[in-house]
């Protein structure tokens, strides 16, 4: 983010808490809306890989599930169907061991935000459905 763009947020956020007359809360509701107009800046942000998307550019910063499954988005592995197996296939191709309950929470989580879409799909050797993660 630019530092005038930053300027701009700050500037928005001081004049919609210009009429709050308590100190406390002036700084409280400066800090709310602030947060806020920065998040939305963020989701308006170009992706990581340069491309646009509103909220799928999530943080990559940090380690863990949700920021490797995060690098994964960025980097297009969801654009085909990829099931639990093959997310995890490609975290060890990166050097991140983990087992599928270890991703269990993450995927819902990054489900129930709608960043990626889930969907039960049959395997073509046959057997039981198996969920399969796409781009929302």
């Amino acid at each position: 983010m630019r530092e005038l763009q930053l300027r701009e947020i700050v500037l928005a956020a001081e004049n919609a808490t210009e009429f709050v007359r308590s100190p406390e809360f002036k700084r409280v509701v400066f800090d709310r809306i602030l947060e806020h107009l920065l998040r939305d800046e963020v989701k308006d942000s170009p992706r990581v890989d340069g491309t646009d998307g509103p909220e799928k550019m999530l943080s990559t910063k940090g380690s863990g599930p949700i920021a490797y499954l995060m690098e994964l988005v960025n980097e297009g592995l969801f654009e085909e169907p990829k099931s639990t197996s093959e997310i995890i296939r490609a975290l060890g191709e990166r050097g991140h061991t983990l087992s599928g309950s270890d991703l269990t929470w993450q995927l819902n989580s990054l489900t129930k935000r709608k960043v990626l879409r889930r969907q039960k799909q049959v395997p073509k050797a046959g057997g039981k459905p198996v969920w399969h993660y796409t781009l929302w």
